[in-house]
């Protein structure tokens, strides 16, 4: 995939894969990028050093999901990529408390569910308006 002048959404921005894409991203010359993961301060952090757009955004919140793709839309239209990083791993037996259990599949699967909910619209819009 060429990332030279695209205008990307990462969440889990901060740590692991995430952090891996942010720096493949900005040396591969995106135009813009929108950093996103729970970790307010390390989004900051990340921000700041490359001049992105960033923000706290907890993935299992379908409106907070909305908000960063709103967000993006506006600051950089249209937003060609959406890497939908975030995911977690947790270890257990059939006493995991379903907490947990729930925990990992709203982060694991419902918020990748959220991401192509929000970035969808836009990206029919874009395809629409290039017609």
């Amino acid at each position: 995939m060429k990332i030279k002048d695209k205008i990307g959404i990462i969440t889990g921005a901060t740590s692991g894969i995430g952090k891996g894409l942010v720096k493949r991203f900005a040396a591969e010359g995106a135009k813009g990028l929108v950093l996103a993961d729970i970790n307010g301060d390390g989004v900051k952090t990340a921000t700041n050093s490359l001049g992105a757009t960033g923000m706290a955004c907890d993935v299992r919140n379908e409106d907070q999901v909305q908000f960063l793709v709103a967000t993006a839309e506006r600051v950089y239209w249209p937003v060609d990529i959406f890497c939908s990083n975030v995911g977690i791993l947790r270890l257990g037996d059939e006493n995991q408390p379903d907490e947990e259990i729930l925990d990992s599949f709203q982060i694991n699967t419902v918020a990748h569910i959220y991401a192509a909910r929000a970035a969808h619209r836009g990206w029919r819009s874009a395809v629409a308006a290039a017609c």
